[in-house]
């Protein structure tokens, strides 16, 4: 929590207000556009808070609801522009008042002050911190008597204001409860009178009866007029002009059995036959949606209300909602079980013990509630809400399911189960399986759809929350299964999803591959995901391929095609494949070309991300991410492009949580395209693979159109060429070695494998992927600006210096151009230069300065040399193999020879 006091000394000195926790804020405020931004002003001497439209950045009305905006544009606006805050505007509209408490705690110490420490446990709902730190806000939902809003330092509303909105949790309850009467009751305590609802003449507002929803439609039922509410509620609008007339009546019959309570009444209208997708419309003028409206109208026209009061026990011609035995130690069998293993309390048997206590003993029924609130091994709201379903009917009625239950009902006939914490089903959909997240929209869409041809009828957004929130809680009890995206191993075996409509996907074993709709191999796709084709044997595959690729040289297609040969090997580590080229060298068309061939999507090529949490995202969704475009990269994204090739996670916290953790693991292909050279890190050089494309002439070039037309045809025979390969890896992979280790030796280990079905000779690869690399680690960071100053400093002064690092400093600073030395990047201390020189040893070495360091006498050292650049011829021994006029960048015996050599052979001779 942040506890930043208001500065309140200097009266023209800004106050400081505290930072907005988004998590905090609960659900029912969010979902609801009715949001503004504020900033502080001070006026006549008065720091005050105007809203703010955080859409047009114009003044916001509190009676004007085109000045409001949805909670994400709200807060995105508060965190990107000059604002302090962001606030909930009250309105007819919705079921919420608000109680604004000035200066009534310490801000160090948070102590609530009395009396008002006493409103905060009668009221026990949503409460936090307002801006100042010094002052609260609780939200209750349940409407204000209308007199009295401001007296001394507590302010009531519950309309035509807006209230700043902090989320500081003061209490840890992140819900806004019912508090309509204990609402009256502090209001009345502090305005010294008896509340009311309207004027003085009127009724004392009545107590809320405690009887369940349920209980009071029963008694509704029996009652005089009876069979009119039974008919609407089941849909029956015979006699009515519209049905939105019959909207209004039942309303109106609601308001009177529940007390006007406008939750209450939405929440059994949506239960009732009548319920249709206007009900949730917003109304065009005031963005109200019908439900509310037409609520609002039948609470301003009831002028009685039902004020029967039973006890908490079940009414003598009504059976307990349940009949199970209900040990004395349930709560404590629950609690420790739950506190390993929170599955445990929505097992059947826990939700019916639940019911049980909650039908027979009121008072045991609050007391597990709080004793779930402090322990937090589970939600209290989704374990309340799982009882409900479960809470067996009385079979002499002839009451309905309740639409939730029969969701649920329906997702158990499917498989559930859960993967990294995430619960999924997998269901039969026209003879083939499917599978998708339990939050997902694809899931919504599957149960509504089934639900329309079970039942034809509809079932609202609320409804579908509640019951995936319980299919999600059932399913943390099943066998986990692993899930994949595109690419997926299982049984040494490697599978592709093809995405089409019948989800087929192949499966590359030691003996070939095979299309195939394996269920027990889980897939997910996102709705960006497009289908690969069919792959086919065709013998002229990689033929095909050459005529699509504008590449220098065979090397560079060796490269690319080992490149797609890695992209399907499964958690294996993934090099960086960069492609470079002027303008006009097809740069962009060959990145789509790859990405068409491992992991097609409607946006092939995406620009650079944000941040490091968009990155990981794509991630999760999609198995080859390319970037176009790109022209240098900045340190934080090279990092993660590093932690994707190999291997690497992102945590961070959940949305809308305080002490829960989301984690993003990730390890793909990643395909990236720009023009100017973007590696300038050591780690992300060490990981790429860098294919430098010719200018193509005008007589050579084609349209998109034909030329993406042309390699269509073409793609399932080059997919079936891969798929090949991928298969000889597998049953190569255990009988393979390499000479040598690369940095990248699993991605060179595994295309090794596969060079017996790739269209050239045993070892080729190796050698250009050698070549490739060392190319790189001269080219990239061989640009640093420390390996510059002491490049230059060597060959003006001397070929060789030892010294300590601070020493060396004092010499580039003294010895080098002020363009270099005062650059921002240019190291200002010994242990900077230092750790820049580590970095970009790799690379001075390829390019000439042998360096080395250590401790002497003296302290520690740096050392280097450069040795002077000659001709000469080399011949290895072993082969014969003959280069000459070569750079030499190793000494042996006799001479000076290359690093990386054609041959093996250890025997060198050089002729200088």
């Amino acid at each position: 929590m942040n506890k930043i006091k208001a500065k309140s000394e200097n009266v023209n000195k800004k106050p400081v207000y505290l930072s907005v926790i988004p998590e905090n804020i609960p659900d029912e405020l969010k979902n609801r556009d009715q949001w503004v931004v504020w900033r502080g002003v001070c006026r006549n001497g008065k720091w005050t808070k105007p809203p703010f439209n955080a859409t047009s950045g114009k003044a916001a009305a509190v009676n004007d609801s085109e000045t409001w905006s949805d909670f994400d544009t709200t807060l995105n606006t508060y965190r990107s522009e000059n604002y302090d805050g962001i606030g909930f505007v009250l309105s007819e509209a919705d079921p919420f008042s608000g109680a604004d408490f000035d200066h009534c705690l310490n801000p160090e110490t948070l102590e609530i002050a009395e009396p008002f420490r006493k409103y905060v446990k009668i009221l026990d709902t949503y409460t936090e911190l307002s801006p100042s730190g010094d002052g609260m806000h609780c939200f209750v939902c349940g409407k204000l008597p209308e007199k009295g809003r401001k007296k001394d330092n507590s302010e009531f509303y519950n309309t035509g204001r807006y209230l700043t909105v902090t989320g500081n949790l003061l209490n840890g309850n992140r819900e806004i409860e019912h508090r309509e009467r204990e609402l009256f009751s502090v209001h009345s305590e502090i305005f010294g009178k008896v509340s009311r609802i309207g004027r003085e003449e009127e009724e004392v507002f009545p107590s809320p009866p405690v009887l369940s929803d349920a209980d009071i439609l029963e008694k509704a039922y029996s009652a005089r007029n009876g069979a009119k509410l039974s008919a609407l509620m089941a849909g029956n609008f015979d006699g009515y002009s519209s049905q939105s007339d019959a909207d209004l009546a039942l309303c109106g019959k609601l308001a009177f059995w529940f007390g006007k309570d406008a939750s209450s009444i939405d929440s059994v209208f949506r239960q009732s036959g009548l319920m249709r997708e206007k009900w949730d419309i917003k109304h065009k003028a005031g963005g109200e949606t019908y439900g509310e409206i037409t609520i609002a109208k039948a609470v301003g026209g009831c002028s009685e209300v039902y004020t029967g009061r039973k006890s908490g026990k079940p009414s003598d011609n009504r059976k307990p909602a349940t009949g199970v035995e209900i040990p004395d130690d349930f709560e404590d069998r629950l609690f420790e079980e739950s506190a390993d293993n929170p599955g445990f309390a929505f097992q059947p048997e826990n939700l019916a013990m639940g019911a049980g206590i909650k039908s027979r003993d009121p008072s045991r029924w609050m007391n597990l509630k709080d004793r779930i609130k402090k322990a937090r091994f589970f939600s209290f709201s989704d374990f309340e809400k799982a009882v409900s379903q479960i809470e067996k009917k009385d079979p002499e009625t002839s009451e309905k399911k309740t639409v939730a239950s029969l969701l649920i009902e329906i997702g158990l006939r499917s498989e559930l189960f859960t993967s990294g914490g995430e619960g999924f089903i997998t269901v039969v959909l026209n003879g083939h399986h499917e599978t998708f997240p339990l939050m997902s929209s694809a899931c919504k869409k599957y149960l509504q759809k089934i639900y329309f041809a079970e039942h034809t009828a509809s079932c609202n957004e609320n409804t579908l929350k509640e019951a995936i929130s319980m299919l999600n809680a059932l399913a943390e009890n099943e066998k986990e299964h692993p899930v994949f995206c595109r690419v997926g191993s299982q049984n040494d075996a490697i599978y592709v999803d093809l995405c089409n409509e019948n989800w087929e996907i192949v499966k590359i074993s030691v003996d070939g591959w095979e299309i195939t709709t394996d269920s027990a191999v889980k897939f997910v796709r996102s709705p960006s995901m497009l289908p690969l084709p069919k792959p086919v044997k065709d013998k002229d595959g990689w033929n095909h391929f050459r005529r699509f690729l504008n590449y220098k040289d065979a090397a560079d297609f060796r490269l690319i095609v080992a490149w797609l040969v890695g992209a399907f090997s499964y958690a294996r580590p993934y090099p960086i494949l960069v492609i470079q080229g002027e303008e006009g060298t097809a740069k962009s068309t060959t990145v789509s070309l790859l990405k068409d061939l491992t992991d097609p999507n409607k946006v092939p090529r995406r620009s650079v991300p944000r941040e490091e949490r968009d990155l990981m995202i794509s991630a999760h969704f999609s198995h080859v991410l390319s970037y176009d475009n790109l022209s240098g990269l900045p340190s934080w994204l090279s990092d993660a492009f590093c932690r994707l090739s190999t291997g690497g996670g992102f945590a961070t916290r959940s949305l809308y949580t305080n002490n829960e953790e989301t984690v993003f693991e990730a390890k793909k292909p990643v395909l990236l395209c720009g023009i100017e050279n973007i590696l300038t890190a050591n780690d992300f050089a060490d990981r790429s693979m860098v294919i430098n494309l010719d200018f193509i002439p005008e007589e050579r070039r084609q349209d998109e159109k034909t030329f993406m037309a042309d390699f269509e045809k073409v793609r399932p025979g080059i997919l079936g060429k891969i798929f090949d390969a991928v298969s000889a890896a597998l049953k190569n992979l255990p009988n393979t070695e390499l000479p040598q280790k690369p940095r990248m030796a699993d991605f060179a280990l595994w295309v090794q494998a596969a060079e017996p079905s790739l269209p050239w000779q045993n070892g080729e690869f190796l050698e250009d992927y050698g070549n490739n690399r060392q190319e790189i680690i001269k080219g990239s960071v061989g640009s640093s600006l420390v390996e510059k100053a002491i490049n230059k400093f060597l060959e003006e002064d001397n070929f060789t210096w030892r010294g300590s690092a601070t020493e060396l400093l004092g010499i580039l600073n003294e010895k080098c151009s002020e363009k270099i030395t005062g650059h921002k990047k240019f190291p200002k201390t010994a242990n900077g230069l230092s750790g820049q020189i580590n970095k970009a040893a790799r690379s001075m070495r390829a390019n000439g300065i042998n360096f080395d360091s250590g401790r002497g006498k003296n302290g520690r050292f740096l050392s280097f040399s450069k040795i002077e650049s000659r001709q000469f011829e080399c011949e290895c021994e072993t082969c014969g193999f003959y280069r000459p006029n070569q750079k030499y960048c190793e000494k042996f015996e006799g001479g000076y020879v290359l690093a990386f050599e054609k041959c093996k052979g250890k025997s060198y001779t050089a002729l200088n």
